[in-house]
């Protein structure tokens, strides 16, 4: 079997050629093709890759792409994707922000435009999650409920597993709500993480129970074949620019962001995260993942339904202080 990597820039490959020599030493049956293709300085290239890809593979299939900054890269090859492909997208780590601008334009996608993102630098994870797919295999749903210790935490995070199977049940995709003790290694697993500074109390417990679960989890879905989606809550984890912030709660803005960067950049096999927030998105990939083609046609109606209200609006014209809407 032959995997298609798409990367942005020559200067990555010394960042992802470690993963992916590991990656093929442990499955040496399986080969990975890698492209190196620019959405701002080679589009055509881009396209073309992504012709040989369409060509070579058959539906579902995995593009898999990846770049540092902006990371244009994937935005551009996720237009080319079907419903029931799997977008992934790795970020790169650069030299200012360590790779989480990459990260965050990667998979803070839109509702309905989910990208399974890995760790930053991860190739072997965008390999290996890539391999899982394409096996033939159903996979159970489980939605994990027990990442913390204490009561109030527990309570909150029930809270925002039931919501993710408000989603999940939305789209009519079957799921059990699970302690991580009873996953099976072969389970598609959405875990949700709470993380947020205005919760200063329990981010210290949050960032240390957030890395421990999301990793033992990996640890045994890496068994087999499963799958982990990692989903933030709601809560945010910067608070509005224009803010006057106290010292604490800039010094707690500052904790929830290395913890989130540092969870993000963990070597993780099995795992992929997706928008912070939009529980709907780990839905769609859970969709993708377990190829359930009626959720996969709901979103498509629903994703149509949005192209025709943005077709149909005719923008405005702004002129002299005065706001005019086209006709």
């Amino acid at each position: 079997m032959k995997l298609h990597l798409l990367t942005g820039s020559t200067n990555d490959w010394e960042k992802i050629h470690p993963g992916l020599v590991q990656f093929t030493t442990d499955f040496p049956d399986l080969v990975v093709q890698v492209y190196f293709a620019s959405a701002d300085n080679g589009p055509e290239k881009v396209d073309m890759a992504l012709i040989k890809i369409f060509i070579e593979t058959d539906a579902p299939r995995v593009l898999s792409s990846g770049a540092g900054m902006a990371n244009i890269l994937t935005g551009v090859v996720k237009q080319s994707a079907e419903l029931s492909d799997l977008v992934l997208g790795m970020p790169i780590s650069d030299s200012m922000f360590a790779g989480l601008s990459s990260f965050l334009s990667t998979s803070e996608k839109p509702p309905r435009n989910a990208v399974l993102t890995v760790p930053i630098d991860q190739s072997y994870t965008a390999a290996n999650v890539a391999r899982k797919f394409l096996l033939p295999q159903e996979r159970r749903i489980v939605v994990v409920q027990d990442l913390y210790e204490g009561e109030k935490e527990r309570r909150y995070q029930r809270e925002v597993a039931a919501n993710v199977g408000a989603e999940l049940k939305r789209y009519q995709l079957e799921f059990s709500l699970l302690p991580s003790s009873a996953i099976s290694s072969d389970d598609l697993v959405i875990t949700p993480f709470c993380l947020s500074p205005e919760n200063p109390g329990y981010l210290t417990a949050y960032a240390t129970a957030n890395q421990r679960a999301v990793q033992a989890i990996d640890t045994r879905l890496s068994q087999g074949t499963g799958i982990q989606i990692a989903v933030k809550d709601t809560s945010r984890v910067l608070y509005p620019g224009n803010k006057q912030l106290s010292p604490e709660q800039e010094d707690n803005q500052s904790r929830a962001i290395t913890a989130y960067h540092h969870l993000v950049s963990l070597p993780l096999p099995s795992t992929g995260f997706t928008s912070a927030g939009w529980y709907v998105n780990a839905a769609q990939l859970a969709a993708v993942l377990a190829r359930n083609q009626t959720a996969l046609a709901q979103f498509g109606t629903e994703k149509t339904r949005k192209a025709v209200e943005l077709a149909a609006h005719p923008g405005y014209l702004v002129q002299a202080g005065r706001v005019i809407q086209l006709s």
